[in-house]
């Protein structure tokens, strides 16, 4: 958090031990002729670019503490003295009224870094010295927004906004920020999504991230969905093709669409140019089991959970993964797949270019489960979650036995029904003793003891070749989620 924090000495300069090695060299011994060595202040600022941890980045910075050694980066240091480090690299984060020491150096550090990150509220008079510099803002509600004649001297690039908007917002504030390319918001009912649908066909953004509120009834008995109707699927699916839109995030409504501008949708999304993520997420997605796919998905990163995915509707998505550039792909939680919605699946693995997958909670079984391993050693896979599922020992052998030939496999969630020790033991010593690179294993169970999980964490730290494994007796999709949210990073930086 920027700036509460008001200490009159500077932060400690080096780790304890690097304290000890300093006391007993001279500078001059641990660096003789650093001054004729040093590279010009522009190439040390590219290079500190380049240092992606806090650590690393000050550690650099305290090796060359010179006055104009450093160019910018002396601001930064300077700015450590009163501000937390990692607030400061590796993106600089203002959250709270910044330490009076400290506002007149963020204008000279703010060049240093792509964009600024600010999460609520901060005085304007800091935010005035930002006109130049790309802004990232993060507020729990709009009302922040009282002084909106600012708004469009900062150039805001992408605005979060925690608290349901209104159409007030969206027609006024919106508006003002002719550099907004990427848009999270919620929104209150069906009013509100028309302003928001009519916003983007005027506007810059590129990437959306909306989700319906949940609001009560007239008798406040129940709750009820913000409906998304045919006319806002029209407006989002001309804003696909009228855009370069690189990312479209929407969950939480209740679809009261024609199939004909569902037809419609799929095509602007399967087949966008620009799309790199699409994700669909709790809520129905209507008509795609009537849809027919001609030509290869173009999306990179594909996450469809809990959407009552059925058979036919893999049946089709399933022909569009063949030869895409999909390389990330998660149906999890849609337990409607069935037998054939994965054999269905299973089956075109090997001909796409998918390196991570998400299959929790669809109802696997360990007949499916088979014939997923068989097929794995003919995929791309990396990362593979099979978590949820209802896979016994016999599932966890046909893994284990197909796993030495997955040479790409790098990572594996899977959980384990029955009993669990003879499937987990198997899985390990498979992984363990596989010749490819090393990979990690997370094994869930709710039938394994305390004393079953310490002799099979045990087991596991015989073999080098697991770089991780990890038994528990629960489920955890935390790590599964992380992993995701990296590979979308990936996928929107590219």
């Amino acid at each position: 958090m920027l700036g509460l924090r008001d200490t009159s000495t500077p932060l400690p300069m080096h780790p304890t031990k690097r304290q000890k090695t300093c006391s007993l060299l001279s500078d001059e011994a641990l660096y003789p002729r650093r001054a004729e060595c040093r590279l010009p202040p522009e190439l040390m600022q590219h290079v500190a670019r380049f240092l992606e941890t806090c650590d690393a980045f000050f550690g650099f910075m305290e090796a060359f503490v010179d006055k104009d050694a450093l160019g910018l980066l002396q601001h930064v240091w300077k700015l450590s003295t009163v501000v937390p480090r990692h607030d400061l690299w590796p993106q600089l984060v203002l959250d709270q009224q910044p330490h009076h020491r400290s506002i007149p150096l963020l204008g000279k550090v703010t060049p240093f870094y792509p964009i600024v990150h600010i999460r609520g509220a901060v005085d304007w008079t800091v935010v005035r010295q930002l006109s130049a510099t790309p802004i990232a803002w993060t507020m729990p509600s709009p009302t922040l927004w009282h002084p909106s004649h600012v708004a469009p001297l900062l150039k805001i690039v992408s605005l979060s906004i925690q608290a349901g908007v209104t159409c007030d917002v969206i027609d006024t504030l919106f508006p003002l920020l002719p550099h907004l390319r990427t848009l999270k918001v919620q929104t209150k009912n069906e009013t509100t999504t028309s302003a928001l649908t009519c916003f983007l066909l005027r506007s810059n953004v590129t990437s959306l991230h909306v989700r319906g509120q949940d609001w009560f009834d007239e008798d406040e008995s129940d709750f009820q969905l913000t409906q998304l109707t045919s006319r806002h699927i029209r407006d989002v699916t001309q804003w696909l093709l009228n855009t370069r839109v690189r990312s479209l995030t929407w969950s939480n409504f209740d679809w009261q669409s024609s199939e004909s501008a569902m037809q419609g949708l799929y095509a602007a999304i399967f087949l966008s140019p620009s799309l790199l993520t699409f994700s669909h997420d709790w809520m129905p997605l209507p008509w795609m089991d009537t849809l027919a796919m001609k030509q290869p998905i173009s999306i990179q990163s594909l996450k469809l959970t809990a959407c009552e995915l059925n058979a036919a509707c893999i049946k089709s998505l399933s022909v569009g993964l063949v030869g895409s550039t999909v390389i990330a792909l998660d149906i999890s939680h849609n337990r409607t797949l069935g037998v054939q919605g994965l054999r269905h699946l299973t089956t075109v693995l090997p001909q796409t270019n998918i390196r991570t997958l998400g299959l929790c909670c669809v109802g696997m079984d360990d007949r499916a489960c088979e014939r997923l391993a068989a097929a794995l050693p003919r995929t791309r896979i990396q990362h593979l979650n099979i978590s949820g599922n209802f896979i016994t020992h016999v599932g966890a052998g046909a893994l284990a036995w197909h796993l030495p030939e997955a040479a790409q496999l790098k990572t594996l969630f899977v959980q384990l029904e029955d009993t669990c020790v003879v499937g987990s033991t198997a899985l390990i010593e498979s992984l363990g003793r596989r010749r490819a690179a090393p990979v990690e294993l997370f094994i869930f169970s709710y039938n394994m003891t305390a004393d079953e999980v310490l002799q099979l964490n045990a087991l596991a730290a015989r073999f080098p070749s697991l770089k991780k494994c990890c038994v528990k007796h629960s489920t955890l999709e935390r790590s599964w989620n992380l992993v995701l949210g990296l590979l979308e990073n990936f996928s929107v930086a590219h």
